[in-house]
Parts: structure tokens; C-alpha cells; sequence
């Protein structure tokens, strides 16, 4: 039993930037289809891909640009904590990813979908989310994020 333990730990542990971003951007398309088809528009279980789609987003983003930050953050679950991380790597390393409109839509989204408070819990069962985050995200975060791969793994095949 410890063998197989030791194996789903070491399994996680070498998790991929392309990993966690694969595996986000199809959380983040699985909450943009239930939305389009007109599955559901209350936040569960949308509201619950977005968060954690954008964990995964922000855990790729943070790994591929600061692999020595990532080891402080793997295990992290607090978006608040991963945001402003990523935004910290975005400024110092001069990225550009984290634009004002992505911060103000992530940081809404946290504030209003993603509070401590046993209130915002029982609240987030049955309001409404405005769904432009699924955009915003797409637009601003995975489209320049997939490229930033894209052109790495291309660079990096390319020497090899």
C-alpha cells in the first residue's frame, strides 16, 4: 500500500507546467459549455470549474516562469494567494500576461465567488455569476499563456 502511495505523490509531485495548464484550460471549457448549452446558470458547478481552473492557470503560469516560487505554492488552494503571486512573477519578470481588466475580473470573482466567510458559502449556492469571466480568462490568461508554452516547447525542441 505504501508503494502506491508513494507513486500517486511522486505522480503529483512532477506535475508539468503543460499539466496543470491542459488540465485548467479544459476546466475552463467545461464551465463555457454549460454555460452556452444553457445547462446551468447559477454558479454551481460552473463557479466551481472556474475556481478551479483558474488554481491550475496560476499554478501553470507560476511554475513556467518561477519554478522556485511553484515549490512554495503547489499545495496552495487559495486563489487569493495564487493571484497575487502569478501577478508579483507577471511584474518582475516583465510578462504582461496580468493586464488591469484579468486582475479586476480575477480579484471580483475571488471577492465575490470565492470569500472565507460561511455567508458567502450558503450565498454562492444559488446567485448568479457573470459568465464575461469565462472570456475574460480565455482571452487574456490561456490564449497568451498557450502561445508563451507553444514558443517555449518550440525553442526548446528546436536546441535539443
Amino acid at each position: 500500500m505504501a508503494g502506491i502511495m508513494n507513486n500517486r505523490i511522486k505522480k503529483y509531485n512532477e506535475f508539468e507546467t503543460q499539466d496543470y495548464f491542459t488540465n485548467g484550460k479544459y476546466c475552463l471549457e467545461a464551465a463555457n459549455h454549460l454555460y452556452k448549452f444553457d445547462k446551468v446558470k447559477r454558479f454551481y458547478p460552473v463557479g466551481l470549474l472556474i475556481v478551479h481552473a483558474l488554481e491550475l492557470l496560476l499554478k501553470a503560469f507560476i511554475n513556467h516562469f518561477d519554478s522556485h516560487q511553484f515549490t512554495n505554492v503547489q499545495k496552495l488552494h487559495d486563489l487569493q494567494k495564487l493571484h497575487g503571486k502569478a501577478v508579483d512573477i507577471d511584474v518582475s519578470k516583465n510578462v504582461g500576461i496580468f493586464s488591469h481588466e484579468l486582475n479586476s475580473n480575477i480579484l471580483r470573482f475571488i471577492r465575490d465567488f470565492y470569500g472565507d466567510s460561511v455567508a458567502v458559502r450558503y450565498k454562492i449556492t444559488d446567485c448568479i455569476l457573470d459568465f464575461k469571466i469565462i472570456i475574460s480568462i480565455k482571452e487574456k490568461m490561456v490564449n497568451p499563456m498557450e502561445n508563451l508554452l507553444r514558443n517555449h516547447h518550440l525553442t526548446n525542441s528546436s536546441r535539443g
